[in-house]
C-alpha cells in the first residue's frame, strides 16, 4: 500500500513538471525517471529483455508516447513464478513547449531508453554581462 502511494505522489510532481502523464490502465509500463539539465530534459524508460523494434516512440502535438509489448519466452517450459511484467503497454507524456521538437533523440542501451528533449535557445539559461561605465 505504502509502495503505490509513493508511486502516485511521485507521478503527481512529474505532471505538475512536465504536465499529464496518461499510461495505459491494463497491463504494465516502464519505470520511467525524468530529470533536467541547463539544456535538455532527459527520459528514461526502464525496458530490460526488450529489442528496439519491441517499442515505438512517437511525437504528436507535444506528447511523446512510448509503446510496446514484452513478450516473456517461455515456450517447452513450465512456468511456476512470474514477477517480470508482460504485455503491451503505453505511456504519454506532455512535454512543455520549450523543447526542440526536431531535435529529439533516442538511445537504447543496456535495457535502458533515453530519450533527449533539447531545450529551446530562448529558453536556456544564460548569464548576463554586466558592463563597467
Amino acid at each position: 500500500m505504502f509502495a503505490s502511494d509513493l508511486h502516485r505522489q511521485i507521478q503527481r510532481i512529474f505532471e505538475e513538471v512536465l504536465g499529464a502523464d496518461q499510461t495505459e490502465e491494463q497491463g504494465w509500463y516502464p519505470a520511467l525517471d525524468i530529470y533536467e539539465t541547463a539544456n535538455d530534459i532527459v527520459l528514461l524508460a526502464e525496458v530490460p529483455g526488450m529489442k528496439e523494434s519491441d517499442f515505438k516512440l512517437n511525437l504528436d502535438n507535444n506528447v511523446i508516447t512510448i509503446s510496446g509489448e514484452r513478450k516473456l519466452e517461455v515456450e517447452g517450459r513450465r512456468l511456476s513464478r512470474q514477477e517480470r511484467p508482460a504485455g503491451t503497454f503505453k505511456r504519454s507524456i506532455a512535454l512543455p513547449d520549450n523543447i526542440e521538437l526536431d531535435a529529439v533523440k533516442a538511445v537504447y542501451s543496456r535495457g535502458i531508453l533515453q530519450i533527449t528533449l533539447p531545450k529551446k535557445a530562448a529558453a536556456k539559461p544564460r548569464e548576463i554581462a554586466i558592463n563597467v561605465v
